[in-house]
């Protein structure tokens, strides 16, 4: 039998003594695989040259990885990919799909459909060795994984968790699983030492500071128990000024008020609202006008790039986090930032977390 086609089945280990090939699914990492995020257990026959990805951050992993060129399938949501392919503080060449919307759209890789929206026939049609699903998507619909292992294709699950461990953890699987261990842990060990200069160098400076990361969109006010900017400032030793059993809900400017965070942290989910016109409102408003960090102006208003840094679970949250701190702290670092972080300019407000990292 053709070690390519045999096809995995849950909790069997198939082994053919003609072949010598193995496959194992299930919970029992042996050696022979690399287990992913629900437990499979995947071994390849060899370097993919053909790999799908159903998920932004899969896709940023593969390519970063080096397979850049085995990605024949790609989801493909408005400003995703609209990120520098050089990330602050990791010292190698990164090659992050920047060009991959110019290659969907010239069809060099197929457009599977958009990351909440793509089905198991569009990403089956482009004939891959490979796929690679998120957690949540697989643990809220497993059907569409069981599909590809019944077509006999091998399926590889990440991690979805926003924590570093999380990032790592899919870093040092897929670098085992493609054969590239070497360039994974280099680029882990780049985050952990640059990661470790940020926090130390704004050590002390969130003791006590209360902090806010709030949605305004469509007129209203939702509040994040947890969120990564909320994550970041809790590593900084903040706190979470405004808590809530349901991570997004709904709250009115006079709970901000009662909760008078220091800092607020503000997007408005991509929605491009006119911040100028906002803030302004804001000022004249009785209610988020008279709260104290409103009118001593420390609070920002995030536009798409600097809201997508401060989410994305790959490598590039370490600039994410940089951005986190700069927004806290400023003051103490010494850094001018307006009250409105832009699409252009916010990358230039971390000159000095470059400086501290070179």
């Amino acid at each position: 039998m053709n070690s390519s086609k045999i096809i995995s089945i849950a909790l069997i280990a198939m082994v053919v003594v003609a072949g010598v090939a193995i496959f194992v699914t299930g919970n029992d990492n042996s050696g022979d695989g690399v287990e992913d995020a629900v437990g499979n257990v995947v071994k390849l026959d060899g370097k993919p040259e053909r790999i799908a990805s159903t998920t932004v951050t899969a896709t940023e992993y593969i390519c970063q990885l080096g397979y850049r060129d085995a990605l024949v399938g790609a989801t493909l949501n408005n400003g995703v990919y609209d990120v520098d392919e050089e990330i602050i503080g990791i010292d190698m060449d990164l090659d992050y799909p920047e060009t991959i919307k110019e290659d969907i759209n010239s069809g060099k890789i197929t457009n599977v459909g958009k990351a909440t929206n793509w089905s198991v026939e569009s990403v089956a049609a482009t004939n891959p060795e490979l796929v690679l699903l998120g957690q949540s998507s697989v643990e809220s619909d497993s059907s569409k994984m069981e599909q590809f292992k019944s077509l006999g294709i091998k399926v590889f699950v990440i991690s979805d968790g926003s924590e570093w461990e999380d990032i790592f953890y899919n870093y040092s699987s897929l670098g085992k699983l493609l054969s590239v261990e070497d360039k994974a842990n280099k680029i882990i060990n780049d985050i952990k030492s640059s990661e470790g200069k940020l926090r130390d160098s704004v050590k002390g400076f969130g003791d006590g500071l209360k902090v806010a990361h709030i949605c305004y969109c469509y007129g209203t006010y939702y509040v994040y128990d947890s969120s990564v900017c909320i994550e970041a400032a809790m590593l900084f030793g903040a706190t979470n000024a405004i808590t809530s059993e349901v991570n997004f809900t709904a709250i009115t400017p006079e709970t901000i008020a009662e909760k008078n965070p220091d800092v607020i942290i503000f997007d408005d989910m991509t929605t491009h609202l006119d911040w100028e016109q906002v803030i302004s409102d804001w000022k004249a408003d009785p209610v988020m006008g008279s709260i104290d960090c409103i009118k001593n102006n420390s609070f920002y208003c995030l536009e798409e790039a600097p809201y997508r840094a401060t989410n994305y679970n790959t490598a590039h949250y370490l600039e994410g986090e940089a951005l986190v701190a700069t927004l806290l702290f400023n003051k103490n670092l010494g850094v001018e930032v307006p009250n409105i972080i832009t699409d252009e300019d916010w990358k230039s407000y971390l000159g000095w977390f470059e400086e501290l990292v070179s």
